[in-house]
């Protein structure tokens, strides 16, 4: 792979084969420094913000809800900065009780919000915040064995009576 970058622009030159085909890189290097433009159409890309996306409160609740189920904390933070972008920043700061700075602050790509500024952001924005149970795993019981092996325990066990023979 060969890129130049001129002005804003990065061309990149993807060339097939393995590292013994030196014709494909000498052909490469003599592109790229002879109007290697002219081999390849240009693309011209936007960036992507979702809070461009989020019109609606059902496109939100579901967009968090999605982000939510990732195991990486962090995915949610970002999902509700958008939400937040979507939304009017100043408006939300207020109506949470915060800075405009300090709500971009906390979820910003570097941001580490508590747990209080979640739910107050949260609230500002009218979402409750909930928690369930996870229908992957099986609850634990008092005892720390979970629910369903204690039940299959007890139907194995015999009523105790004796049937007569």
């Amino acid at each position: 792979m060969y890129f130049k970058q001129r002005g804003p622009e990065i061309v990149i030159l993807l060339c097939g084969g393995d590292k013994n085909n030196t014709d494909c890189g000498y052909r490469a290097s003599q592109a790229a420094g002879s109007g290697m433009e002219l081999l390849m159409k240009k693309a011209t890309f936007t960036v992507f913000d979702a809070a461009d996306y989020l019109k609606s409160e059902q496109d939100i609740a579901a967009y968090l809800a999605a982000a939510s189920e990732d195991s990486d904390p962090q995915v949610l933070v970002a999902a509700m900065g958008d939400v937040v972008r979507a939304r009017n920043l100043s408006k939300v700061a207020k109506d949470a009780g915060m800075t405009r700075e300090g709500v971009y602050k906390a979820f910003s790509i570097d941001g580490n919000p508590s747990f209080a500024t979640v739910i107050k952001v949260a609230r500002a924005l009218d979402l409750d915040v909930a928690f369930h149970a996870r229908k992957s795993k099986a609850r634990a019981g008092k005892s720390g064995k979970t629910v369903a092996s204690t039940k299959r325990r007890q139907a194995s066990r015999p009523s105790g009576r004796l049937a007569k023979s």
